[in-house]
């Protein structure tokens, strides 16, 4: 199968090449990618962009419709009418804004179709995502949503994805990529890069540019590699995304070496397009690995140059004869497949880069660039990982009630939630890095809608189920959407008229009058328990007048409020030994002069710097005892020096958990940038943090010279752990929407608010504030049970239970049921240390259920068994498959399990319904 694929491929690119006519002598190739670079949103709303309506409220679109900027629709028809010149192409990024001009433009849409030959998918998302920050998932959903309208405009997918303008990459994209089905990516953002700004490397490390600029041993065309072995081709875009823009500019400067671009110092002064194009070449070929070069052109929102058909041809018939370079106009999936090929036919290969390499040949580093915008507007990032559960949990529940045969048909909506939910990945949106006017006015609403629909469908379809099942005894049901089984702690409303009898069986009542008790659930399913008012384990809390001491089977915790309610001991109690060499969960008040992309410290001409904080604690209130739960809340009065601020702390201790619940609220002065701190027992030497769909390790270095704080700053998902020289692990933090975590020396720290509206200092095209009040929620948890090896899975799940908790409903004996659905049911399972991301009906054939499996470790077996009720009794019919549904060869199977030698770390299997 997969080789039939290649030779089709191969084919259609030998007529692609013949078609545009490369002379066979040609002994070089330098390739003009023409597009625009189209922001989802960043100084304007989304409808704006398309078409100025609402109108342009900052005077960005030029008054001239013939000059850039333009709204999307202008661009689009002005790409048209040059698509009929026969050297033209054109590619196109964002989904979103090619989707509207089909919507608006039959005329328009049309003369694309037209020469559709010559239009090419470059990207194929809803927009051009970050992939440091989303959510894994809704990182894939956000190409899926795409390419599945692609599909339907029978408009072809190229296969290669366009990141120009991420702010930094994730150091195991890879995995993602390999998932998808991806061929290529491009980018430009990275360490050492000219519109950094500033540069640190860790002592001894090169920049990944300075890496890759490098005549001898670098090269920007290169096979990434991930951790897990993933691989993806590679092209870094050296001058920025929009380097050929000044192709028609008689009298501009130009970079005319590698060394003149790594050094950002633009000296060749260009006469002539033939000398644009030549000083093209004189920069990229030296550490370009073929015969093969690539230029982009299109900055944000760029019309297309109309005279670039005149300039190629010129330089074929005035240069080519001479130096056999040839030009050409294509996308720069033309240039991949080009560069494949030529790679094929000298049995060559590229370089193979991975983050941990050690050496100039085999090292890439992504990360950092930019690292303020990871905790930039947190309400964003709060609502976007919310909603994404949310709508996995959805999912989940529309496959479970397939299996029950509930007859719930909620795909159009969930697909429609999807929608609304990808906007969120763009790399100006989830990083918080859009205007005010974007963000309050565009942004923050839509997630706000999004979360609601999303709340409102998960309760929908509990509900339903909860009316298809019956019990004898009032019972609780308990929905788990995670891909393994688990025993956690689940709340759940209670109705106002309860019987008194059934509210003493209830295990706990919450402060806010919910149900409390810890309840196992089987993988993908739910589970029917009796409420039973007996329990094993009791949290224990005692009061000295200053300090609460609170413990369970695996920790004690002591808050005081002579440490202004911050944590004085953290007492692992298998080792009863305190993790904390200080004060726990303290908080620091940075005053930061940076903007909301880049913390203060990260620029030398930048302020950053510890402020004094008077802090005045209040009084703290137990607002339960247990004995399942036991949680207390205070207030700390910090006096810092744009005023007083009031941060309420929230801690929470639950049976038979390894870590204690912290949930601070409050809002960021301003100019601030606040950091929670936690201080080990022993010097941290490297952290391990979740990455979108993976993880990493990390050692903290200086990013600046700043003597208040320097540390590097990591984009992290899920969880941080901590461990010292001997590769003990000293701590963990589990989170679900707090990104930015670092540490320095013995000290864990986490950045969980900024409010820095500054654009004086270093500003990079955007100003926005941020006085919201966020509640944000991570946890402490103790060594024990823990080892440096994330790949066990252990660290994951446990961060996965806590940040995606199990739903709870009441069931009452009393209550009218259609009793068509049993009382537990799991809908899949996977073997070892495996995890079930999600499992969804699809997009394109809604026979099919696709389920995503995430290994931490690789290679190894797994076996994946599903529901026979929905899948046949009979040896069911199981496909490996790309994250965008694409079919592929068959797995093997035995009557309702799924065998798999897992090479990678995400895989994607499609097993047909009955």
């Amino acid at each position: 199968m997969r080789s039939g694929i290649l030779l089709i491929t191969l084919f259609l690119l030998i007529i692609n090449l013949n078609a545009l006519k490369i002379p066979k002598d040609a002994k070089q190739v330098i390739v003009f990618g023409q597009a625009a670079h189209l922001d989802w949103d960043w100084l304007n709303w989304f409808p704006t962009n398309v078409d100025n309506h609402p109108p342009d409220h900052i005077s960005y679109f030029n008054p001239d419709p013939t000059q850039t900027p333009q709204p999307t629709d202008t661009i689009f028809k002005a790409a048209g009418d040059l698509m009929s010149e026969d050297a033209y192409s054109y590619s196109v990024c964002e989904m979103s804004f090619l989707r509207r001009f089909w919507s608006d433009s039959k005329e328009g849409w049309a003369k694309l179709m037209k020469f559709k030959h010559k239009l090419d998918i470059v990207g194929g998302g809803i927009t051009s995502p970050d992939n440091l920050l989303p959510h894994g998932e809704a990182f894939i959903r956000n190409f899926l949503v795409g390419v599945k309208w692609l599909d339907q405009v029978n408009v072809s997918w190229s296969k290669k994805i366009w990141l120009p303008d991420d702010f930094g990459h994730d150091s195991q994209l890879p995995v993602m990529m390999e998932a998808l089905g991806v061929e290529g990516v491009a980018f430009s953002r990275i360490p050492g890069a000219c519109d950094q700004g500033v540069n640190h490397n860790p002592p001894g490390v090169k920049s990944a540019s300075e890496i890759l600029m490098d005549r001898n041993t670098g090269g920007i065309d290169f096979t990434w590699i991930a951790n897990d072995g993933s691989t993806t081709f590679a092209h870094w875009l050296p001058g920025h995304y929009c380097a050929g823009d000044n192709i028609a500019c008689d009298y501009c400067y130009e970079y005319s070496t590698p060394e003149q671009l790594l050094a950002c110092n633009a000296q060749h002064m260009v006469t002539s397009t033939n000398d644009h194009i030549q000083q093209y070449i004189n920069t990229r070929a030296p550490i370009s690995p073929t015969s093969n070069i690539y230029v982009p052109i299109g900055c944000d929102f760029s019309m297309p140059v109309h005279e670039l058909s005149k300039i190629v041809n010129k330089w074929n018939s005035e240069i080519y004869p001479t130096t056999k370079t040839f030009a050409i106009i294509e996308s720069f999936a033309f240039y991949v497949d080009l560069v494949n090929k030529e790679l094929k036919e000298k049995s060559e290969s590229l370089l193979v880069r991975n983050y941990h390499g050690t050496s100039p040949e085999t090292s890439f580093r992504p990360s950092p660039y930019w690292t303020g915008f990871y905790a930039s507007r947190m309400g964003l990032k709060i609502r976007h990982y919310e909603a994404t559960r949310t709508l996995l949990g959805s999912e989940i529940l529309s496959v479970i009630h397939d299996g029950l045969k509930l007859r719930t048909n909620v795909n159009e909506k969930l697909f429609d939630i999807w929608n609304d939910l990808s906007p969120s990945t763009h790399h100006d949106y989830i990083t918080g890095t859009a205007t005010d006017y974007v963000f309050n006015g565009e942004q923050k609403p839509l997630l706000e809608k999004v979360l609601k629909n999303a709340n409102i469908l998960k309760r929908d379809l509990l509900e339903k189920l909860k009316a298809s099942i019956s019990v004898e005894k009032d019972s609780v049901l308990v929905y788990n959407q995670l891909g393994f089984d688990r025993t956690a702690l689940v709340e759940y409303d209670l109705p106002k008229n309860i019987d008194l009898t059934v509210l003493k069986n209830v295990k706990q009542i919450s402060y806010n009058g919910k149900g409390l008790s810890i309840e196992h659930a089987p993988s993908l399913g739910y589970q029917t328990s009796e409420l039973k008012s007996q329990n094993n384990e009791k949290i224990q809390y005692t009061f000295d007048g200053d300090c609460y001491t609170f413990e369970n089977k695996l920790l004690s915790a002591q808050v005081c409020k002579s440490t202004n309610w911050g944590i004085k001991s953290f007492i692992d109690s298998r080792t009863n030994q305190n993790a904390l060499s200080s004060i726990g969960n303290e908080l620091k008040f940075y005053y930061d002069g940076g903007n909301i992309y880049r913390f203060g410290f990260e620029n030398e001409n930048c302020e950053y710097y510890l402020q004094d904080a008077e802090a005045t604690p209040g009084e703290a209130e137990v607002l339960e005892k247990g004995p399942i739960r036991f949680r207390i809340r205070s207030s700390v009065s910090y006096n810092v020096a744009s005023g007083n601020h009031k941060m309420i702390f929230d801690y929470q201790l639950v049976v038979g958990e390894p870590f204690l619940r912290i949930n601070v609220t409050g809002s960021s002065p301003y100019s601030t940038s606040v950091t929670t701190n936690f201080p080990l027992r022993d010097d941290i030497s490297k952290i391990t943090h979740g990455t979108p769909y993976h993880y990493d390790t990390k050692k903290s270095f200086a990013f600046s010279e700043n003597q208040h704080f320097n540390a590097s700053i990591e984009a992290t998902h899920n969880f941080v752990f901590a461990e010292n020289s001997k590769k003990q692990v000293l701590a963990a933090v589990y989170h679900g929407s707090t990104p930015a975590w670092s540490y320095v020396k013995d000290t864990i720290v986490g950045v969980i608010g900024r409010n820095t509206p500054g654009s004086g200092c270093e500003g990079k095209g955007a100003d926005g504030t941020d006085d919201y009040v966020h509640s944000i929620l991570y946890t402490l948890r103790v060594p024990s049970g823990l080892s440096s090896d994330a790949s066990s899975g252990k660290v994951l799940k446990e961060a996965l239970s806590y940040n995606t908790p199990l739903s709870g409903t009441y069931l009452s004996k009393n209550a009218e049921t259609d009793n068509s659905a049993p009382d537990h049911y799991s809908l899949a399972s996977v073997s070892g240390n495996s995890i079930i991301t999600t499992a969804k009906n699809g997009d394109f054939d809604d026979h099919t259920v696709f389920f995503r499996i995430y290994n931490p470790r690789t290679p190894k077996n797994i076996t994946l068994t599903v529901d026979s009720g929905l899948f046949g009794n009979g040896n069911v019919r199981a496909y490996n498959a790309t994250a965008l549904e694409r079919i592929a060869s068959p797995i093997q199977s035995k009557d309702n399990t799924v065998s798999l030698n897992a090479q990678r770390a995400l895989y994607t299997i499609g097993i047909k319904k009955v």
